[in-house]
């Protein structure tokens, strides 16, 4: 039937209007005819219905007056309620948000004093390293001290976001390889000669630079592997190499007493 079509899940009102306007005027007249049967059926059903629930309804209604008064207190809770919670937000919340303002404006206050406090420490320092490398008369121990307080600042971060800083912070770091490269060159040159002057002064310069003993382990490094490049050919040459190993581990020996000498005396 027609209602039965109507009752369908899947039904499809532009669908229906299409098959039915598509089989003509007399099909569309008469499907007309056809709803407005169906809606007078329905509306009488709809009115027995209720007819015969008019007992029921009546109780319904009262429920449903005594639902309202209790739907009219809970509301007056929930406004009792809102202004409550108006009351904590004006007593607790907006305090605590001033003070949550502050605090944040503190923190900011205290960043800005430290990094001012490590600019001005670092310009003083950065202004002592290049007298230090500029004077006729280079110490370089006092300058690798001077670097290396220059490069914890800069190992702690911050400055290296202010820009007019980037070029000081390269010749540092130039200075820094050029002080290492140095120290390197004479604490091999000191060894080998037995130049206890440019020994002290290596030793000193990698004291203060924090990096002694890893310093120590390369040199000794160097001094195995040149050791271990000098061969022991068989035949008629092996006692004169021999003899040539023999004395470069002399040599070396006495390099190795004489850098522990130095280190002792330093540590």
């Amino acid at each position: 039937s027609l209602l039965e079509a109507f009752r369908r899940p899947d039904f499809d009102v532009a669908a229906f209007v299409r098959d039915a306007t598509g089989q003509g005027a007399d099909r569309v007249t008469k499907l007309s005819q056809q709803l407005e049967d169906c809606a007078s059926t329905f509306d009488q059903d709809l009115q027995r219905e209720i007819i015969a629930c008019h007992d029921e309804l009546l109780q319904n209604a009262g429920s449903i007056s005594d639902l309202d008064r209790q739907i009219g207190g809970i509301r007056e809770v929930v406004e009792g309620l809102k202004a409550s919670i108006g009351r904590v937000k004006g007593d607790v919340l907006t305090p605590f948000q001033g003070v949550k303002q502050r605090t944040v404006l503190l923190e900011r206050m205290q960043a800005v004093n430290v990094l001012t406090r490590k600019l001005l420490r670092f310009l003083f320092d950065a202004k002592k390293l290049r007298g230090q490398m500029e004077a006729p008369s280079k110490d370089f121990a006092k300058a690798a001290h001077t670097l290396q307080e220059l490069e914890g600042v800069l190992q702690e971060g911050g400055l290296d976001r202010i820009d007019v800083l980037k070029a000081e912070v390269a010749w540092i770091r130039e200075t820094g390889v050029r002080i290492r490269k140095q120290a390197a060159d004479d604490l091999r040159n000191g060894v080998k000669q037995g130049n206890h002057v440019a020994l002290n002064v290596a030793l000193q310069v990698f004291f203060n630079l924090q990096c002694l003993w890893p310093q120590l382990k390369r040199s000794l490094r160097e001094m195995l592997d040149e050791f271990s490049q000098v061969g022991l050919p068989a035949g008629a040459e092996f006692h004169q190499a021999l003899e040539v190993n023999m004395q470069v581990l002399i040599a070396q020996t006495q390099r190795v007493h004489l850098l522990s000498e130095m280190v002792r005396s330093k540590t």
